[in-house]
């Protein structure tokens, strides 16, 4: 995964390229985060997205406080070249629970270079 240097200017080249996007870094335990506002997400994942990045678990949060957003998606990326880890998450407000797919960005069944699942 990218060290804290790394992560932030990865965060930074988001920026940017979308200053009114909001865009939170956090590195904690050698773990690098992004945490991304959900509009604009796949596009900016777009940009994240590399020949060998892959997206090996997406998960959903709920947090059982009652602040706002409490719903979320954990995107873990995988960069198969450096096997370098990189978490983003996208939080989302009960009233509001959509994050646009990223299917078309990371299609699943196929790794690249084999010829199956």
């Amino acid at each position: 995964m990218p060290d804290a240097t790394g992560l932030e200017l990865i965060a930074r080249d988001l920026r940017e390229r979308e200053p009114e996007r909001a865009v939170d870094t956090l590195y904690f335990r050698d773990r690098a985060t992004l945490q991304l506002e959900p509009g604009g997400f796949a596009r900016r994942t777009r940009h994240l997205q590399r020949a060998r990045l892959q997206l090996p678990r997406v998960a959903a949060r709920r947090r059982l406080l009652s602040e706002e957003p409490r719903l979320g998606v954990i995107y873990e990326l995988l960069d198969m070249d450096s096997v370098d880890r990189l978490t983003v998450k996208v939080r989302v407000a009960t009233d509001e629970p959509e994050v646009a797919s990223v299917v078309e960005l990371f299609p699943t069944g196929r790794l690249p270079g084999t010829g199956g699942v």
